[in-house]
């Protein structure tokens, strides 16, 4: 008996997609192609398709059977290529509309715009939810990405985030930046930004923060370190730096120094803090790491320089199991 009401179902369904293709293609014959990336909701095609029944129990089934249909629009612009909608599970036999996510491509096939769709269940039409555009470069690599809320008074998109990417001709990332909406200012504010340099071989050579000036609505120097390898392959030394209160210059705060046994496992560290008074380097810190191949086991013991004197003092130990 249910495999009957199953197959009666299908059919059921099976007929109003055949009416609704048909439905569809007079009103398109009796229209221009849609030369827009925004369809204004509702639409008629919206409306239609939550006259399509659900097949109770049988929920992965529903985006196929309730699939947007794919209109052309100018590829040079924005060219709509699918829809994905969600439904909320409201018992086993049933489920509930709730939002649709619309993907726009440009000719490279790349998301360039979603738009995020709200199931009003009350008064049975769409709303706008938010929205996010994407650009990228001549490599085909990112370079922003906006998220965007729809502002009912105003009637229009207004954007929350804004983050921004530039990458070298290997792909390699230079610079990340955020920013966020301030509705007080009605303006972008900076967040965070970080910037990226490489040796040949790809490795990171340095990496720097900043923070946002809002008064001169610039970004400043906060925080920097610098990387120098082993054999292309073992960190060798970090330098640490922090920007000046200007924050237009760097400042050298700490030096890191690492050591390698044969095998690759880490056994010594030195670690500087830097005197700006004569411009030297002074150690304040050191390490020591030790092996026991038996157990599996390694145990660093750290030790400090006791302030003006040249005796070091026992800091702490730690036992861990050996990753190899």
């Amino acid at each position: 008996m249910k495999l009957c009401s199953s197959y009666s179902q299908i059919a059921r369904v099976l007929f109003l997609l055949v009416s609704y293709f048909i439905t569809v293609s007079t009103l398109f014959a009796q229209q221009n192609i849609i030369e827009t990336g925004i369809p204004s909701p509702p639409g008629f095609m919206e409306t239609l398709l939550q006259k399509l029944p659900t097949l109770h129990g049988q929920e992965s089934e529903l985006p196929s059977l309730k699939a947007l249909l794919v209109i052309p629009v100018n590829p040079n612009v924005l060219e709509k290529k699918d829809s994905i909608y969600r439904y909320d599970i409201v018992s086993d036999n049933d489920s509930s509309l709730s939002q649709k996510t619309i993907y726009f491509y440009n000719n490279n096939a790349q998301v360039v715009r979603t738009l995020i769709y709200l199931w009003n269940k009350q008064e049975q039409f769409w709303t706008y939810g938010n929205k996010q555009d994407y650009t990228f470069d001549n490599n085909g690599y990112i370079s922003s990405h906006g998220d965007y809320q729809w502002n009912t008074n105003d009637e229009l998109w207004q954007i929350g985030i804004r983050k921004e990417f530039a990458y070298d001709s290997d792909g390699n990332l230079l610079m990340e930046a955020s920013y966020l909406y301030d509705h007080s200012m009605e303006e972008l504010i900076g967040t965070n930004k970080n910037s990226f340099t490489y040796y040949p071989n790809a490795l990171e050579k340095s990496r720097s923060s900043y923070n946002w000036d809002a008064i001169n609505k610039t970004w400043i120097n906060r925080t920097r370190s610098d990387y120098t390898y082993i054999d292309e392959t073992f960190l060798e030394t970090r330098i640490s730096s922090d920007g000046d209160d200007s924050g237009s210059t760097w400042i050298f705060v700490r030096k890191e120094e690492f050591e390698y046994n044969d095998v690759g496992q880490y056994i010594s560290g030195k670690y500087y803090n830097y005197n700006t008074s004569n411009g030297e380097w002074y150690l304040a810190q050191k390490d020591s790491t030790f092996y026991e191949t038996i157990n599996y086991l390694s145990e660093t013991v750290s030790y400090h320089l006791i302030p003006g004197t040249s005796e070091w003092e026992f800091s702490s130990k730690s036992v861990k199991t050996c990753l190899s």
